[in-house]
């Protein structure tokens, strides 16, 4: 039987879903590969601006948020006081009430808007620092629901969702689980379902162990306690169990990890859990299956087992994106393939993970954007330099992560720059023998998310597999 494997699935989706698409895609107008193109798209022009998502820009002009598209239309008009991105078909947006609080609600892609529904005491949703007025706003929908400061739990049609305790949420939804701590229960960690109801609850639940001990206060017992929850990932979920020793008075933590039954799959005994994404996917995990942990002081990486398959040598370690691994040794910052192999040597002072097959570093005298040999990308000295790299005071450095399309900046005023890349056409070795042609032509038709143009002989998930169909079907 063969093993499914990503090629696998590429090749049969390819099979299925692309047929005579090979010869359409090909006569669009070529780009060289590995080379970037650089290009201002909207001037600098306004006061503030967020990030692109679902084509759609939060900009802010004469004092008001509206939004933009790519092409810099005004496409939802000037009207609001406080605009985030959009996810998920929504956007969350505020206004200015006569209290000096940002009232919160939220638009759609025609601009249609609706207002969250007050809680059960009348009180609006709102935020009552108006420092926030000028920057975009980080609160965005994942999986239908919206947490707004860890007090508010919204569904996307505004209204609450009825929890019979009060909680701080301290997580995104994620397979169907919230993660919260109790404030009529002294902080007791809880998961929630999507409807209000408690599915579990940890109260005073205390582990004893070891033997009594006397104190002038009277006799003291060692105990553990589960401290913390977070949002679920691939059925798994990194939890806190505190640890109070009798014998010395110390409170200390620890990460493990429970499954959907609330049984510790990994005992707690890491310091500290890198997640990817905190307040939307929340991911653990990477594709690879692996979660980066730390122990006693360096970090590594296990598999869902607990078994560590990265060993614990690092100063800091980043889940796999785009095919590597960011991570840093003595200082300096280089790249691990999904084995654990070096794939690009520490050397860079600051840098970012890789998206598109870019990523941005500082190696201490200049900034740049490299590929995934850890090559300087050809081109990249058109950039301009405040798409991806913020002068800081001393005269540094710092990185932020490429996206297609940035947010520029000059003169006080913001606009946006794109980035066009296409990535080189894989190593034969990277890809199985048998499959490498096919593969190849369909990367030439633009059948292959670039998301996915790496660990060719890795499984692929389902995720991963509806990105591949989605992009073959919008091509034929």
């Amino acid at each position: 039987m063969i093993k499914k494997q990503r090629i696998c699935s590429l090749t049969l989706s390819m099979i299925l879903l692309a047929g005579a698409a090979f010869p359409a895609a090909a006569a669009a107008a070529p780009q060289e590969r590995g080379v970037l193109t650089y290009s201002e798209i909207i001037p600098p022009q306004y006061e503030s601006a967020g990030r692109f998502s679902e084509g759609l820009a939060p900009v802010r002009k004469d004092g008001k948020w509206g939004f933009i598209d790519e092409e810099g239309k005004t496409v939802i008009p000037f009207q609001y006081d406080l605009a985030g991105s959009f996810k998920e078909g929504l956007a969350v947006v505020g206004t200015l009430s006569a209290t000096n609080a940002i009232e919160l609600g939220f638009v759609d892609h025609a601009g249609a808007y609706t207002p969250f529904q007050p809680d059960k005491d009348g009180n609006p949703v709102s935020i009552k620092d108006t420092t926030k007025l000028t920057e975009p706003y980080g609160g965005i929908f994942h999986n239908g629901c919206f947490t707004h400061e860890g007090d508010y739990f919204l569904r996307s049609d505004g209204s609450h969702v009825d929890y019979e305790g009060s909680y701080l949420f301290a997580g995104p939804v994620n397979e169907g689980l919230v993660p919260a701590q109790s404030i009529n229960e002294g902080g007791a960690p809880v998961y929630l379902d999507v409807n209000g109801n408690v599915v579990k609850n940890w109260g005073d639940e205390l582990e004893s162990f070891g033997p009594e001990i006397s104190t002038d206060r009277g006799t003291v017992q060692s105990f553990r306690f589960v401290s913390r929850v977070t949002s679920f990932h691939q059925g798994l979920a990194p939890v806190g169990q505190g640890t109070y020793d009798a014998s010395t008075a110390e409170l200390t933590g620890l990460w493990g990890f429970m499954d959907r039954n609330f049984n510790w799959v990994i005992q707690p005994q890491f310091t500290d859990c890198l997640i990817y994404d905190k307040e939307s996917n929340h991911q653990a995990f990477g594709p690879t299956g692996l979660a980066m942990v730390q122990k006693d002081g360096r970090y590594g990486a296990i598999d869902k087992t607990g078994k560590t398959v990265i060993p614990f040598q690092y100063e800091e370690l980043w889940p796999l994106k785009d095919g590597l691994m960011l991570y840093k040794e003595n200082g300096k910052c280089g790249y691990l393939n999904p084995d654990g192999s070096v794939a690009i040597r520490p050397q860079f002072v600051k840098a970012t993970s890789f998206n598109n097959g870019l990523a941005a570093v500082y190696d201490g005298s200049r900034a740049y954007l490299i590929d995934q040999a850890g090559n300087p990308v050809p081109g990249g000295d058109k950039l301009d330099p405040t798409t991806y790299f913020v002068e800081t005071e001393n005269n540094g450095k710092s990185v932020k992560y490429p996206l297609e399309i940035a947010v520029i900046q000059n003169g006080g005023k913001y606009g946006y720059g794109k980035l066009e890349y296409l990535r080189p056409l894989p190593a034969k070795t990277e890809v199985s023998s048998w499959a490498y042609e096919e593969v190849a032509a369909a990367i030439e038709a633009d059948l292959v998310p670039s998301s996915l143009q790496n660990l060719y002989l890795s499984n692929i998930t389902r995720e991963e597999f509806c990105a591949l169909v989605i992009q073959a079907i919008g091509e034929t």
